[in-house]
């Protein structure tokens, strides 16, 4: 069987390896329920991010009416009209001999059209602060061999007010997949590396990871 990466993994190992020493500790532990496929009750930010995908989704397919929306919500609205949610998305690689499935839902995924002659993807992001640095997963445009992202983050009003689901801003953070294909999958495959080679100094994580994890 081939072994699972996902960008939420990728996001996931780097943070347990780059995270400040205080941060150690709960990011060794959300990695090992990840790998383990282990429920871990969500924050408030990740709660307040799901539904707020929901609501995009239920309102463009037209299950329900929110009135009253804010100029915020319309933009977001707008810019993901027509788009196709939670788009599956995967394809089959190897590395260093071993067989690996990159795989990735994709929030708004735009096909090839008129609008969008190569297709298009959006991700969907909340955040109580905005960074453009951190936003980049490629594994979505060589899945599908579109070029073009786009994050879509949406900044909260009262981030840790759990019932106040009240935007602040909408920002766009453009990604492009120019030049030699070759190189970008290079890159890709040896940020994958650096993921396998961390797993595998810790027997725990490397027996969840294949073993728990990459059984999908």
């Amino acid at each position: 069987m081939s072994r699972l990466i996902t960008p939420s993994l990728i996001s996931s190992v780097d943070f347990a390896r780059t995270c400040p020493p205080n941060w150690k500790v709960p990011a060794y532990k959300s990695l090992t329920n990840m790998l383990g496929r282990i429920y871990e009750e969500p924050s408030i930010a990740i709660k307040k991010g799901i539904f707020y995908e929901n609501i995009i989704y239920d309102i463009l397919l037209g299950k329900i009416d929110v009135k009253n929306r804010s100029q915020e919500m319309d933009e977001v609205l707008r810019l993901c009209q027509g788009g196709d949610f939670q788009h599956k998305s995967k394809q089959y690689v190897f590395i260093d001999g071993e067989e690996y499935c990159l795989y990735g839902k994709l929030d708004v995924y735009f096909p090839p059209s008129e609008k969008y002659p190569k297709g298009h993807i959006i991700d969907l992001k909340t955040t109580k602060k905005f960074s453009k640095s951190k936003y980049l997963h490629i594994i979505y445009c060589l899945n599908t061999s579109i070029p073009t992202f786009d994050y879509l983050v949406c900044l909260w009003k009262n981030p840790d007010d759990e019932k106040d689901y009240t935007l602040k801003s909408v920002n766009i953070v453009p990604y492009e997949m120019t030049g030699d294909i070759d190189i970008v999958r290079e890159a890709l495959f040896n940020k994958i590396r650096e993921v396998i080679a961390f797993l595998q100094k810790d027997k725990v994580l490397w027996e969840l990871y294949t073993k728990t994890y990459s059984k999908y």
